[in-house]
């Protein structure tokens, strides 16, 4: 299974945010999820800071990995990608930058599992057909229409036509969280 968490694309949605202030949700996350996260930072958070460090981060993470069928990062991959954000405090993560990241995770995660199905000859490239094949079979899940031919070959086209992992999570991103019927952050 590939590394997904802390991945580019998770990193651009928080570099693209980062002028926000982040709330304590992520629109992807269950209530229950988000429940379980909120109590083991207020466990990790020994000092009542506020915020946890790279090891306590990764000790989380694995906990919430297990528990939403993802990969936990390695704790040097935390510490290198906790050192790139920006963070309210250097070096640690606030409650709702660590729901916000969990949550890019898990759709990060769906990208991977819908390109790796798609990727049918395993060359890591996607062409035209498999693209749109994913994007209707998305929509058909969710119960929402697909988008035109003439939507899916502008976006195709906006990419080159082939499209890598990184590309494709471009794509599909937005597509995810909409199927799921909320917001990025709420």
């Amino acid at each position: 299974m590939r590394s997904l968490a802390f991945g580019i694309c998770c990193e651009d949605a928080y570099h693209a945010n980062a002028h926000t202030q982040y709330p304590a949700t992520m629109g992807v996350l269950t209530e229950d999820t988000k429940a379980f996260v909120t109590e083991l930072f207020a466990e990790t958070d020994a000092d009542g800071s506020g915020t946890i460090n790279a090891e306590e981060i990764h000790t989380m993470i694995t906990k919430v990995a297990e528990k939403e069928g993802f990969e936990a990062p390695s704790q040097e991959r935390i510490q290198a990608r906790l050192d790139a954000l920006p963070t309210e405090n250097e070096g640690a993560l606030t409650l709702p930058e660590l729901l916000f990241l969990i949550g890019a995770i898990k759709v990060m995660a769906i990208c991977v599992v819908l390109f790796d199905a798609a990727d049918a000859d395993g060359s890591g490239v996607l062409e035209s057909s498999e693209i749109k094949n994913v994007l209707i079979k998305l929509h058909e899940a969710a119960g929402a229409d697909p988008p035109s031919d003439a939507d899916m070959d502008a976006m195709i086209e906006k990419v080159g036509g082939e499209v890598t992992l990184e590309q494709f999570s471009a794509i599909m991103i937005p597509i995810i969280v909409a199927s799921l019927g909320d917001p990025v952050i709420e």
